[in-house]
């Protein structure tokens, strides 16, 4: 057994990220968008994160202390993933080590924000566990690393890992600790024996009722209260203040509609192609805006309604300078997209320029993003006014 407490200076940094050493612990964050908006995520087109010096071979069970504000961070291991604290919408929250395959993998994952939490991963020859906080969350027999062809010459080389988050999630890391276990694989399984089993064995076929899954998974008719019902009280206020905001609008007239599931609420200005939308996953949820797009009738129609973004923020900088700032960098940079993305779109602003799908903006569960995306929108609002 050899046991390898991490030094987290000795992290690398690959790809876009801020980091930064405080009081002991490493802060990070991703400074560009890590994934494309549906979640799809393939690990080789994960090229920001933080990497660990060396590379480590099966048995071995990782230990991390952590602490993120907002969904989500990913363990990478090798050429797969764990995500942890995602929203509902991903449908890849596992992806094998040594063969990739690109299908969805759901587990409870859980995790309280703004805590440090424990969670530890193990890989044996033969199965693999996760667990947050002492709570078995994952246990397999049949991940495909298990009867991978080439998986001896990729264990005999070591696996490479590494640790990322959403773009704007802050990611604290106290500590993490490899253990690799070499021929002593039962002392694995004893490392993990006090580990807590959930009440009853999840499994695919139920992840309709894990705590971040959609939030109607019964045939009931979803209302906006039901649906921002689990949200912390401090976000559920600023929802509500966002929701009677966007209907005193004068000139902006948006309509309300909420998914059959209560997974997202949103706000459409149809004669300007605008729309805002609230993401729901339990405890955690997200916000955006956007200008789509028109894709019914005959193909040569389709196309943007509006694509006023960069004339809005050009308004705008002069009377909120740090708004428009904000706003610019907050835009969801593409990833992994269609060669043909009718949506994608070149993003200009102070001699910068995004890559951006609809121009959309996305935004954290805090105040001073609600407040953002309020402002955004009522500089707009006045923008029409004076047309």
């Amino acid at each position: 057994m050899k046991r390898t407490d991490i030094d987290l200076t000795s992290l690398v940094p690959n790809g876009d990220m801020k980091y930064g050493m405080s009081g002991g612990v490493l802060e990070m964050t991703a400074t560009r968008a890590i994934h494309d908006v549906g979640y799809n995520i393939r690990r080789d087109k994960l090229t920001s994160y933080m990497r660990l010096p060396g590379a480590y071979r099966l048995p071995v069970v990782i230990d991390l202390c952590v602490k993120i504000d907002s969904p989500e961070m990913l363990l990478l291991i090798g050429g797969g993933h764990i995500s942890f604290a995602s929203p509902w919408m991903e449908n890849r929250r596992i992806e094998d080590i040594a063969e990739p395959s690109g299908k969805p993998k759901t587990y409870d994952n859980f995790m309280p924000l703004n805590e440090f939490v424990k969670i530890s991963v193990t890989y044996e020859l033969k199965s693999m566990r996760i667990a947050i906080d002492g709570e078995e969350r994952y246990f397999s027999t049949r991940e495909r690393y298990m009867k991978a062809s080439g998986f001896a010459a990729l264990n005999e080389k070591g696996f490479v890992f590494g640790v990322t988050c959403t773009k704007r999630a802050e990611l604290s890391v106290k500590s993490i600790t490899v253990t690799e276990y070499g021929s002593d694989a039962p002392a694995a399984r004893n490392a993990i024996n006090e580990i807590k089993k959930p009440a009853h064995d999840v499994t695919i076929n139920e992840a309709t009722n894990l705590q971040n899954a959609p939030l109607s998974p019964a045939p009931v008719k979803p209302t906006f209260g039901s649906v921002t019902a689990d949200l912390p009280p401090d976000i559920k206020d600023e929802v509500i203040v966002t929701d009677g905001y966007l209907k005193s609008l004068s000139h902006l007239k948006f309509k309300r509609t909420i998914e059959k599931h209560g997974n997202k609420v949103t706000y459409v200005e149809s004669s300007r192609g605008f729309s805002y939308a609230m993401y729901m996953s339990g405890g955690y949820m997200h916000h955006s805006f956007q200008w789509y797009i028109v894709a019914y009738g005959v193909p040569e129609n389709w196309g943007r309604k509006a694509n006023p973004l960069e004339a809005v923020l050009a308004e705008i900088v002069s009377a909120s300078p740090g708004l428009a700032g904000r706003i610019y960098y907050d835009l969801c940079e593409c990833v992994n997209c269609r060669e043909n993305c009718l949506a994608k779109t070149v993003y200009s602003f102070r001699e910068q320029k995004k890559t951006t799908c609809h121009g959309q903006v996305f935004l954290k569960m805090t105040r001073a993003d609600f407040n953002d995306a309020r402002e955004f929108i009522g500089l707009y609002n006045e923008i029409i006014k004076s047309e």
